[in-house]
């Protein structure tokens, strides 16, 4: 047996006054297609040419939805996070926060914190008192973006796991 094409073309009616809105919505076929080797008994029966024939409603579709934005949880004090540092490309930038971004400025880039939120930072032994400076880092996995003093503070290489604690 040969392989059928059958296309059918629906669209909504629009119903009388009075009717729900699950009969307002009821399809109704338009026009069929059908190959000549498909059983015409399959094929819906399409409604008479001399009955009324339905309004069709415009097809006003509203755009998909946009995807919902990375989740960041809220930084809990004392956490563990992921820091990186970021430097030569951004000096003589502005920050977010309104600062000239240069080599010798202590600071954090952060995604959520308001600027100028004190933090402190731990790696191994050492530790320091940071500002929040700038928004960032925009790697997901990352925390935080350390400024190149901070980061030659903290003796922490490209990547480090710091202790991250809130100052109240």
């Amino acid at each position: 047996m040969g392989s059928a094409v059958f296309i059918v073309t629906l669209v909504l009616a629009l119903g009388a006054e009075g009717q729900t809105p699950a009969a307002a919505s009821t399809p109704v076929i338009l026009r069929s297609a059908v190959s000549e080797d498909l059983d015409m008994r399959t094929v819906p029966e399409l409604p008479p040419a001399d009955t009324e024939a339905p309004t069709i409603a415009s097809a006003a579709v509203a755009p998909p939805a946009p995807p919902p934005p990375a989740v960041v949880a809220d930084p809990v004090s004392g956490s563990v996070v992921m820091a990186s540092w970021y430097g030569p490309g951004f000096y003589g930038n502005r920050t977010a926060c309104g600062l000239t971004y240069t080599p010798e400025i202590v600071g954090v880039a952060h995604r959520t914190l308001p600027c100028g939120t004190p933090l402190v930072l731990t790696y191994r032994d050492r530790v320091v008192q940071v500002h929040v400076i700038d928004r960032g880092p925009y790697v997901y996995s990352r925390e935080l973006d350390l400024s190149n003093a901070t980061r030659q503070l903290l003796g922490c290489p490209d990547l480090c796991t710091v202790r991250m604690q809130l100052v109240r």
